[in-house]
């Protein structure tokens, strides 16, 4: 009898085990089905959102083949990189923006490295440039005068990085990722624009990082990519660490210095700067005067080798002094008859603190 019941029993638990199996089953089918549908329709509306944003940019590039508002702007010419050039859009904002051309090929050489003060325009010449590659190569009217553009197959940037905790990388490891791709990919059809490679490290391995670099595409000859480079690493001139090469030109940007003002011309010319005239760039911004008075005071002592004391202590003539007068004082002194201790807080003490 006993039997019977644990048989009834055992076929019921099954039965059981197997209707909650059907019913997950069908709870899962039903899942995914939901899951199937919602995807679809996600898919579709981005399948819409693509095709809108296609439309848009045929349509814009299709305007791009119509006469321009700027009677300036021309169609570029297929030959090397040689366009005397603006600014689209910076042209437009600013009423003193001065036009600067670019030459980039065996005659003029093909890697620019540019130096010049803080916010005197260098950064802005660099992207003028790819901007107006960019749209050459996609057909556009330039603004330029004349423009000699030829094919470009890549335009390679490291120009500005944000730090970003999603993808977990610093500052100055995404502008080395952008530095390799360039220096790996980029062959003599292409454009590599550098802004202030370097910074985001201790000064000597930037500097030797850049350096580097340059050498590397100096040492491609002929097939050397188009390079701008600017830098305020000025002792990478001054030193002479690059080689000397037809492919490298030096420019730098104009300025004016009138006492403490510093004018900015912007036109750009052959050479080189060997200052960065942070410290006039911060009186413009607003820093309070002592701060910039104390910078200025500790870069010249910097660039003459010479020691930075505190500001808390004094200049090396008034030490100089006072360790004077301590000295003949002491020779002064009858050691054999002298109360030593009394000469110490009587005349050595007052003497060093500045009392006597």
């Amino acid at each position: 009898m006993s039997n019977e019941s644990n048989n009834v029993s055992s076929e019921s638990t099954i039965m059981d085990e197997n209707q909650l199996t059907c019913a997950d089953v069908e709870v899962d089918l039903l899942f995914w089905e939901e899951l199937e549908s919602y995807l679809g329709e996600i898919h579709d509306e981005q399948e819409k959102q693509v095709t809108d944003h296609s439309t848009a940019m045929d349509e814009e590039i299709a305007s791009f083949q119509l006469p321009s508002p700027w009677e300036e702007y021309v169609l570029s010419q297929i030959d090397d990189l040689d366009v005397e050039v603006a600014h689209p859009i910076q042209e437009l904002c600013c009423s003193t923006f001065v036009p600067n051309d670019v030459q980039s090929n065996s005659e003029y050489g093909r890697i620019k490295v540019l130096t010049g003060p803080n916010a005197c325009g260098k950064s802005i010449y660099l992207k003028q440039v790819a901007l107006i590659v960019f749209m050459a190569q996609i057909g556009s009217f330039v603004p330029a005068e004349e423009a000699h553009i030829g094919l470009v197959d890549r335009i390679y940037t490291r120009v500005r990085s944000l730090e970003s905790v999603s993808v977990g990388l610093s500052t100055f490891m995404i502008d080395i990722n952008q530095m390799s791709e360039a220096l790996r990919n980029a062959g003599e059809n292409s454009l590599c624009i550098v802004d202030e490679f370097g910074k985001g490290t201790d000064m000597i391995d930037g500097l030797a990082i850049l350096c580097a670099s340059i050498k590397h595409w100096v040492g491609q000859g002929t097939s050397c990519p188009h390079v701008l480079v600017s830098t305020h690493f000025h002792t990478m001139i001054q030193r002479h660490l690059l080689p000397r090469s037809p492919l490298i030109k030096y420019l730098t940007l104009e300025t004016l210095e009138n006492g403490v003002e510093l004018v900015f011309l912007y036109q750009l010319v052959e050479g080189q700067t060997s200052f960065s005239y942070a410290c006039h760039v911060a009186a413009q911004a607003g820093l309070p005067s002592d701060i910039v008075k104390r910078g200025i005071e500790v870069s010249e002592l910097l660039r003459q080798c010479k020691p930075v004391q505190r500001v808390d202590t004094l200049d090396t003539d008034t030490q100089n002094k006072r360790c004077e007068a301590i000295v003949q004082q002491f020779l002064a002194l009858d050691i054999e008859t002298a109360d030593i201790k009394a000469f110490l807080s009587q005349c050595v003490l007052p003497t060093f603190e500045g009392k006597l």
